[in-house]
């Protein structure tokens, strides 16, 4: 009895040791793991403990009606400072686009390229790895409706196109052809792939080519997204290759071929330079179709002459434009050269249906492509110009906008005419992303608003709000034409 005791008492005693070192090996093993957590924490490097921080890089950007970057380190009004998170503290911005601040996209170097889109406030990862940013300037290309971005451009230091990277095949173009510069951009370029290939940026769709790719020049001539032909030279060999019909043309002949469309071209033989305040001139009207020259009039009586061929719903005609461009007079043909009116001011003729509209002493005429008047409408008290295909044309000292085409009128209910007003029709405009019809109007004599002096004003009628405001100006208007 004595002896179960005994034992009884040893077993609980053992029990009770176990127990502990049970418990304090538990405690110590814990001990082991939190002190192995925190060495290892320690040891860690900054930029493993920081792997998940954000970083933030700024750019300032302003962009032009063309979308265009201004230079906002002059401290232009309207510049706005976008912030971007990235992942690493080298990012580097590349690239921006824009329209007038609306759309914005920022193209970033962040472990890899980035594109930002400022509207919506997101971030797409692009499949390209760069290792050498410094070697390329890269620029953003838009869609045509300027609120996408569709490729991105790597420009060498000489500011020709090397590689092109389409974001919708997720692809990168290279053996572009070295001339690529900024005029041919608004159809594509040309690239070297077992021949010559022209790739069209905006369908990203590509064509096979006939052209030799050993030239060192090409201009594209292009219509809406169809090429129908490319001037090409090197040294003193030169020509037109018209796309449509795989056929050479005008060879070793012209210095500079630029198609108007797929059956009429403007040539030069001497390059215009510093004639026409530094606008491209061409001296030849030749045809596209077969080897023949339509008009030769050059440079005359100090007088700048140009050349344009305008189709329209099956109908041709043939303009000759004299002086600067941007404020010229025009020689309308048919294209069997008869004369149908001449010095026309550019805002007094608009084509429309295949027929021609011209004001002439105050009246309204219409003529077919023949050349033929159909109509003569002398219905209007006072006629201004054409503002596109609307009438700009006064009524009781009233000033009105006519659709002729559907005869919507549009009274500029903020403006009271008087014998001080003149219609500028050469800085009228119409800015369908903005959605208004501005009609330019001068001071004869100059006229005081809140202390400040005025020379003329713009009018505006917004298409999308109905409303209309007037804009003064103490200075020149801005000319909205453009080649």
């Amino acid at each position: 009895m004595e002896k179960n005791k005994k034992r009884n008492k040893i077993t609980i005693i053992f029990t009770i040791v176990g127990v502990l070192v049970i418990i304090l090996g538990i405690c110590f093993f814990a001990y082991k793991i939190v002190n192995l957590k925190e060495n290892q924490e320690d040891n860690n490097t900054p930029e493993e403990v920081e792997k998940d921080k954000d970083y933030i890089i700024e750019t300032t950007l302003k962009f032009d009606d063309s979308g265009y970057s201004l230079n906002c380190s002059n401290a232009i009004e309207g510049c706005i400072t976008y912030k971007i998170k990235t992942k690493t503290t080298n990012a580097e911005v590349l690239s921006s686009a824009g329209y007038k601040d609306k759309y914005v996209f920022i193209l970033y170097d962040d472990n890899g390229l980035k594109l930002y889109d400022a509207k919506e406030k997101k971030t797409q990862e692009l499949n390209l790895k760069i290792d050498d940013a410094a070697k390329y300037n890269y620029e953003l290309r838009l869609n045509q409706n300027k609120d996408d971005v569709i490729g991105i451009i790597y420009r060498n230091q000489n500011s020709n196109i090397e590689k092109y990277y389409s974001l919708k095949n997720q692809k990168v173009i290279t053996n572009i052809i070295s001339s690529m510069k900024y005029e041919n951009l608004k159809y594509g370029f040309l690239y070297n792939n077992d021949g010559l290939v022209a790739y069209n940026i905006y369908t990203d769709t590509e064509q096979k080519l006939d052209l030799e790719p050993t030239y060192e020049n090409y201009t594209l001539s292009f219509d809406s997204d169809k090429l129908y032909g490319i001037y090409y030279s090197k040294d003193k060999e030169s020509g037109y290759y018209n796309v449509l019909t795989n056929k050479k043309m005008y060879e070793n002949t012209y210095i500079k071929i630029n198609g108007i469309n797929e059956n009429y071209l403007r040539a030069s033989k001497i390059e215009n330079i510093g004639e026409c305040n530094g606008w491209d001139t061409y001296d030849y009207l030749l045809s596209a179709t077969e080897e023949k020259v339509i008009f030769d009039e050059k440079l005359k009586n100090n007088i700048c002459y140009n050349y344009y061929a305008m189709e329209q719903n099956g109908s041709t005609y043939l303009e000759v434009v004299k002086g600067f461009q941007a404020y010229p007079e025009i020689d309308l043909y048919t294209k069997d050269k008869k004369l149908i009116a001449s010095n026309v001011k550019h805002y007094n003729l608009t084509f429309m249906k295949g027929n021609v509209y011209i004001i002439n002493n105050n009246k309204l005429n219409k003529y077919d492509s023949s050349g033929i008047l159909i109509e003569s409408n002398k219905d209007y008290n006072n006629l201004l110009g054409f503002l596109d295909n609307e009438l700009v044309y006064l009524d009781n000292n009233k000033l009105y906008l006519k659709n002729i085409e559907t005869n919507n009128v549009i009274e500029y209910s903020n403006v009271n005419w008087n014998d001080n007003y003149v219609y500028e029709g050469d800085f009228s405009y119409v800015d369908k992303k903005e959605n208004k019809k501005c009609l330019a109007i001068s001071f004869k004599e100059s006229i005081k608003e809140n202390d400040k002096t005025y020379v003329g004003m713009e009018s505006c009628y917004d298409t999308k709000t109905k409303t209309f405001t007037n804009k003064y100006t103490d200075g020149a208007f801005t000319n909205q034409i453009m080649d």
